[in-house]
């Protein structure tokens, strides 16, 4: 399945990589030696360990002097780790002891099959053949899987209807989507890709985040946010707010919008994981935009 490269997902892999992330975390405190690293308990052989120092070391996390300590980049990767830490530990399924915390959470980040799926039941839940259909390019046997896996973890619904099953996203697979912007960011600042080449799926996270979301009273209008990037899967994404709730359109409503707000990919990652919306370009009403910008800052940070 030949997926854009997404902003964030470069990161998202280096860091579900469980030999990787146990190096980074022991090293929080204190450099250490490559020897010490073996008997801090990380629990890698030494080939292994290596391996992924030398990996560290050439996406500048780490640098490999006569100790191994973390650098900027490898502090920054941490706060991610962090983060997709405190998102799995609120699945009602009981994490893995042999799993570092954040692992599983990651791994499930950064699957563009996930990623696809999660997309499409942005909106409402659907049944497997819909599913089948809406994603052509997915085998059968691994769609049935993913859904699988997905709904132990606690990330999907299933609801019998008649002879059908229903999938939905629950809070937990909806609230994973943010995950990507933690991931973004760090790409944005650290990453080696050419950025150029990466694509940016915006619309899909804020369509999964958006139902979550409640801002308050007496805020109302439909909303554009508008993505300046080269390569986007959808470079419009607009909401509604009524009743205190936010709909998200699937498609661009005839009306002009209320408001408008304007960024690039880092621009809005930042606004939405940080709350501070300064650097987003707004046209119309600014009050309904950063109450839609806090409110989904809510549901992103841990």
């Amino acid at each position: 399945m030949d997926d854009p490269e997404i902003f964030g997902g470069p990161c998202l892999r280096l860091l579900s990589d469980p030999a990787a992330a146990s190096i980074l975390i022991h090293l929080r405190q204190a450099p250490a030696p490559t020897r010490d690293l073996l008997e801090l308990g990380t629990g890698l052989g030494y080939p292994t360990l290596m391996s992924r120092v030398r990996l560290l070391a050439k996406h500048r996390l780490v640098d490999r002097g006569t100790e191994v300590h973390l650098l900027t980049a490898g502090r920054a990767a941490l706060s991610v780790i962090d983060v997709a830490a405190a998102r799995e530990g609120e699945w009602p399924t009981d994490r893995d002891r042999f799993m570092l915390p954040g692992t599983r959470a990651l791994s499930v980040a950064c699957d563009s099959r996930w990623r696809a799926i999660s997309r499409v039941l942005a909106h409402e839940p659907a049944r497997i053949r819909d599913l089948e259909k809406l994603l052509p390019r997915l085998a059968k046997g691994t769609l049935e899987r993913r859904l699988r896996q997905r709904r132990e973890d606690g990330l999907l619904t299933a609801e019998k209807g008649g002879r059908d099953v229903w999938h939905g996203l629950s809070e937990h697979g909806r609230r994973l989507a943010g995950l990507g912007l933690h991931a973004t960011r760090w790409e944005w600042v650290f990453g080696q890709r050419d950025k150029g080449l990466l694509s940016s799926d915006l619309s899909g996270i804020v369509h999964q985040l958006a139902p979550l979301v409640c801002v308050s009273d007496g805020i109302q209008g439909v909303c554009l946010f508008r993505e300046h990037w080269h390569r986007t899967i959808d470079r419009d994404v607009y909401l509604a707010v009524r009743d205190c709730r936010v709909l998200p359109y699937v498609v661009a409503p005839l009306a002009s919008p209320d408001a408008v707000a304007h960024g690039t990919p880092h621009e809005w990652a930042q606004a939405l994981v940080t709350g501070d919306w300064t650097n987003i370009k707004c046209d119309g009403e600014s009050g309904l935009i950063r109450a839609l910008v806090r409110g989904l800052h809510k549901e992103i940070r841990a």
